[in-house]
């Protein structure tokens, strides 16, 4: 087969169509129809409740970390009374439900539910359906679109938990600092407090 310019030239210009159809496609804006679907699927697949699930396993584990290090902690406390131990350990659930509402307040802040939407989950979500398929799920699951989102969904779970690991893990972390080193440190007041009667 010998190189031909004339046949080159219309395959090289469907080339470049095609390519600058797909990138243009790929930062284009949701349309409204778009838009409304992708929120009428996110309702009804139960996404916000997913994202609760999450968050309070997240604060669930935190409560236990802290918990144990309290635990461990007060048996320590040798030089401690009983009474003190107690109000010790009535200050530190005061201070673990505080700490616990203001994290949770500060991950709202820091990936709020509509952000993973917006920035994660339709993107990703684009990427493996058309509208008119996000449309058939929303309807009806027991579909062959919903048997494809189906088979889809691990990996799509997989793309966004890596992308939130990437995008959020190092705010959460700092957050959780920031909101365990003041209730620490008032607590820590408050022991020096009752040691010192």
């Amino acid at each position: 087969m010998t190189f031909n310019l004339k046949n080159a030239v219309p395959i090289c210009i469907i080339s470049f169509l095609t390519l600058f159809f797909f990138a243009s496609q790929a930062g284009a804006e949701l349309s409204s129809r778009e838009m409304d679907a992708y929120q009428k699927f996110f309702k009804v697949s139960g996404a916000q409740t997913q994202y609760d699930q999450m968050l309070g396993m997240f604060l669930g584990q935190f409560q236990q970390g802290m918990g144990a290090g309290m635990k461990h902690a007060m048996q320590n406390a040798a030089e401690m009374n009983q009474s003190q131990k107690d109000q010790i350990i009535q200050l530190s659930e005061q201070s673990m439900k505080r700490m616990l509402e203001t994290l949770r307040a500060e991950i709202g802040k820091v990936m709020p539910f509509e952000d993973l939407l917006k920035n994660i989950y339709i993107p990703i979500y684009s990427r493996h359906f058309k509208i008119e398929e996000i449309e058939e799920v929303t309807a009806f699951f027991e579909t062959p679109v919903g048997r494809k989102f189906v088979s889809a969904a691990p990996s799509m779970m997989k793309e966004s938990m890596t992308l939130i690991n990437e995008q959020y893990s190092k705010q959460l972390r700092e957050a959780g600092s920031r909101v365990a080193q003041k209730e620490l440190s008032w607590l820590k007041g408050e022991i020096d407090k009752i040691r010192k009667p």
